[in-house]
């Protein structure tokens, strides 16, 4: 998982490294790894980034929408809930 402040550069960094992009944050996508992330993630070339992972709605959760009282205002230098995280080679 690659963590720090808003607008600091992790996805930039994470899509230089990944083969596959996942965006959760786009509904589409969302719901099918929340219906069953391992198909979901089978066959996807590696390493996989999952962009916006925060916002996929979980077990029993909803989407989680990061709000003002969620995080520091932008451009802080501390971390917020935002992320991206990257999935290297699993075990098989």
């Amino acid at each position: 998982m690659i963590t720090g402040p808003r607008a600091s550069g992790k996805t930039t960094m994470a899509t230089r490294r990944a083969a596959t992009i996942v965006q959760l944050g786009a509904e589409a996508q969302a719901a099918t790894f929340a219906a069953d992330p391992d198909a979901a993630l089978r066959g996807l070339p590696e390493p996989v980034l999952l962009d916006e992972w925060q916002k996929a709605p979980g077990p029993g959760r909803a989407p989680a929408e990061p709000s003002a009282a969620a995080g520091p205002t932008e451009g802080a230098d501390t971390p917020s809930p935002a992320g991206a995280a990257v999935a290297g080679t699993r075990s098989r």
